[in-house]
């Protein structure tokens, strides 16, 4: 079933959810003539259309790695040889390729990265969008979104959370500091109860737990709340 262009109630990790989007890529490149179009066509036509056809999908679900294989191939079949259904000599890795023209390359766009931009997309409305109609469902089910975002290690989220926001919260576990979404991430001050007094950077653009590792480690709550720390330590007459 689906509702406003998105499968709903599938598993959306199988190959089924994405075959419309596969074979809609496939027919478009039956019908290009991509041998007589130059390097820089091809290009554009994977940058325009191509990557523009499942950016709906993408949006909202994690590519698997067998449907992201086939959206590769399939731009690596235009680019390489025009489209057609041949082999034909790949001069250089497809990383590189899809390298910014900034960097001496092509920049075409990399359809994982693009996935994992599209889906760091909800984890930022999750912490900004306060109106949304979805939101009091989310905390319901998850509990505040500000926290599952900046910790990725609530015990409600195991078991019985959806694959869907397995996807978009990634299970990191105290692995954190791999999380390219929070390693960009910078707060702003307020009343400190958003915000985490060990690993969200909000003193500079190093968090106290990159800063002062070993104290970190020795930490009874990692993860703290600002708020909540300084609770602590007045406490104690600190």
């Amino acid at each position: 079933m689906n509702f406003l262009g998105i499968p709903v109630g599938c598993n959306q990790r199988t190959q089924a959810v994405w075959k419309s989007v596969i074979n809609k890529l496939k027919s478009r490149l039956s019908v290009w003539s991509g041998r007589y179009l130059s390097m820089g066509a091809r290009v554009t036509l994977i940058n325009v259309v191509l990557n523009s056809i499942p950016i709906y999908l993408l949006s909202f679900y994690k590519v698997p790695e067998v449907v992201l294989k086939v959206l590769v191939r399939i731009q690596q079949e235009l680019f390489w040889n025009g489209g057609m259904e041949k082999r034909s000599i790949s001069w250089t890795k497809w990383q590189d390729v899809c390298r910014r023209k900034e960097e001496g390359e092509l920049g075409i766009r990399c359809v994982k990265s693009i996935n994992e931009a599209m889906l760091g997309k909800w984890r930022w409305r999750f912490m900004e969008d306060r109106e949304a109609l979805w939101r009091p469902l989310l905390e319901f089910r998850y509990g505040p979104l500000e926290k599952c975002v900046l910790t990725s290690t609530l015990p409600r989220m195991a078991g019985w959370s959806s694959l869907w926001w397995r996807d978009v919260i990634p299970q990191i576990a105290n692995n954190f500091k791999s999380d390219w979404f929070l390693k960009g991430l910078v707060a702003r001050l307020g009343d400190g109860n958003r915000i985490y007094f060990w690993k969200t950077k909000w003193l500079g653009w190093v968090s106290f737990a990159d800063a002062f590792t070993d104290l970190f480690n020795m930490a009874a709550d990692q993860n703290a709340m600002k708020w909540d720390f300084i609770e602590t330590l007045r406490g104690v007459g600190i």
